[in-house]
């Protein structure tokens, strides 16, 4: 202990409630007392205050024990940890008693650090409970990244078992409480009152990341090796969660969700959904080929600029289905249809025949450029260039032994527009 020193020793005595034992490596030891608990460990013998280290900038003193380790004028540059604790276990969880099991944590870490907050008065004017505060600040050009936090779940040799590198987890025990598991925050103070944007890096990671997952894995020879998911939700028990992934309002800019992968599939939907993919009343129109609307009023737009032969597939190439598209308002709807058997849909179709139908008491099919041409109507019947719609005609009388006029009347009977009653 030649390096340290501590205030407050004295040689060991009965022990208070309030006091602390320490022993050096030669066996020695000594007590502070509680009124001598305050102290301060400086190691190395360096003296003076030292550098602040808070988020605020101002130094906030400890109230039982503090290290300082290194200054500004005084670097440490002999590399190793200022505080190292290890600890070899082989423990049962039968050792931990009765309501022990695997995850019972606290009683076999290496450290435990408790923090209990309670009073009474407004929460309002209360501090919020912290067990741990970690800070690491990078200070000049000749600094490396600062990371505030480094944790590694390893498994090695023969074991079979999770290696993860953190388990965090947010609890309640009363109706009112509310629960935050993990909060992760980016602050972009680099400009006072005027922050400088960030935008985002499709070829790695932005300036500026909320989350950053990455896969690491030893891949000699350059064989690729997948990870299963780099976030995949779950759950325990018969919990679950109302969202899975969720954007408040106004928290994204550009895009909520973009993928510049080239994964197989960039949006696989599996599983069993009232909806796979819904898109509510005024959240903006599905544009596929473009990022631009052709028509600022549409909902689904399919663009390009190049030959695609279809544009838009509908159906199958492996059976003959019935399948419809439908176009359907409060009165009427007609259908774009595929007759998947005989007089499917229509009477008269067979199977694989395709067509539109009509439905909706007077309501009307029209073909035309800027008037109708041609109507079709709900009750089968058909006009042409506007006129009144009209079942099949028939053509009575006699043709006079007029050749032209029987020949017209065979054509037209051919098509189907009359029936040919009519006399020689």
């Amino acid at each position: 202990m030649a390096d340290t020193k501590i205030s407050g020793m004295t040689e060991k005595t009965t022990l208070g409630a309030t006091d602390l034992l320490v022993m050096a490596s030669n066996g020695t030891t000594k007590k502070i007392t509680g009124a001598n608990l305050k102290s301060q460990i400086v190691a190395n013998g360096l003296t003076g205050t030292p550098v602040p280290f808070t988020e605020s900038g101002a130094t906030i003193a400890a109230l039982a024990t503090e290290i300082d380790h290194g200054s500004t004028g005084s670097p440490i540059t002999t590399p190793g940890p200022t505080v190292r604790i290890a600890r070899v276990e082989d423990m049962a969880v039968s050792g931990i008693g009765g309501t022990g099991n695997k995850w019972t944590n606290e009683a076999n870490a290496a450290l435990v650090v408790l923090a209990k907050g309670q009073g009474s008065g407004s929460a309002g004017d209360k501090m919020q409970t912290n067990a741990v505060f970690a800070y690491a600040r990078a200070d000049g050009a000749g600094t490396w990244d600062a990371v505030g936090v480094q944790a590694i779940g390893r498994v090695m040799g023969s074991s079979t078992q999770i290696g993860t590198g953190a388990y965090l987890e947010g609890r309640k025990d009363v109706a009112a409480g509310k629960v935050v598991a993990v909060e992760v925050r980016s602050a972009n103070y680099d400009t006072a009152g005027t922050a400088t944007d960030d935008d985002y890096n499709n070829a790695g990671a932005s300036n500026m990341v909320g989350l950053w997952i990455t896969a690491a894995s030893d891949t000699a020879g350059g064989a690729l090796a997948k990870h299963g998911a780099a976030i995949q939700i779950g759950r325990v028990g018969t919990a679950q969660w109302g969202v899975g992934l969720g954007f408040v309002s106004g928290a994204t800019a550009d895009a909520d969700v973009r993928s510049d992968s080239s994964a197989t599939t960039s949006l696989y939907i599996d599983g069993t959904h009232t909806h796979a993919l819904a898109v509510d009343a005024g959240a903006g129109a599905v544009v596929v080929g473009s990022l631009t609307l052709a028509a600022a009023a549409s909902l689904l737009e399919v663009q390009s600029t190049a030959a695609k032969d279809p544009l838009v597939l509908f159906g199958n190439q492996s059976a003959n289905a019935s399948q419809r598209i439908r176009f359907q308002c409060l009165s009427s709807q007609s259908e774009w249809f595929i007759a998947g058997s005989s007089n499917a849909v229509i009477t008269g179709t067979a199977a694989a025949d395709q067509g539109i139908k009509i439905t909706g008491s007077g309501k009307a099919f029209h073909i035309g450029g800027t008037t109708k041409i041609i109507t079709v109507t709900a009750a089968d019947t058909m006009g042409f260039y506007g006129s009144t719609p009209v079942a099949k005609p028939s053509a009575t009388g006699s043709r006079g032994g007029n050749a032209a006029l029987a020949s017209l009347l065979t054509q037209l009977a051919s098509l189907g527009l009359i029936t040919d009653s009519t006399s020689a």
